[in-house]
């Protein structure tokens, strides 16, 4: 299945983005109701934006960094599974 990056609605983007990812925010101490999501929809909602990231290269190079960081600061073990699948799949491509 290939996406075509203009047909990705931008706002799916954000929306996951913004969902999932760390903002400047939360790294200046300003607590966020992200971790309290259910790890089930987290890892799902990993999953989505790691395909979105295999059909839009600029997005990926956004995306990998917080992925590492999220890799290594998740005590859930779906999320981190996924993570790494997304990962290996973005080195593959």
């Amino acid at each position: 299945l290939k996406v075509c990056p203009g047909v990705i609605p931008r706002r799916l983007v954000t929306t996951l983005t913004s969902t999932l990812l760390t903002s400047e925010e939360e790294e200046k101490g300003i607590k966020t109701n992200k971790k309290g999501m259910n790890p089930a929809v987290r890892a799902s909602a990993f999953v989505a934006l790691g395909k979105l990231c295999l059909g839009d290269e600029s997005l990926a190079k956004k995306c990998i960094k917080a992925f590492v960081k999220e890799l290594s600061s998740t005590h859930s073990g779906v999320v981190r599974n996924n993570i790494i699948v997304i990962m290996s799949d973005l080195c593959i491509k």
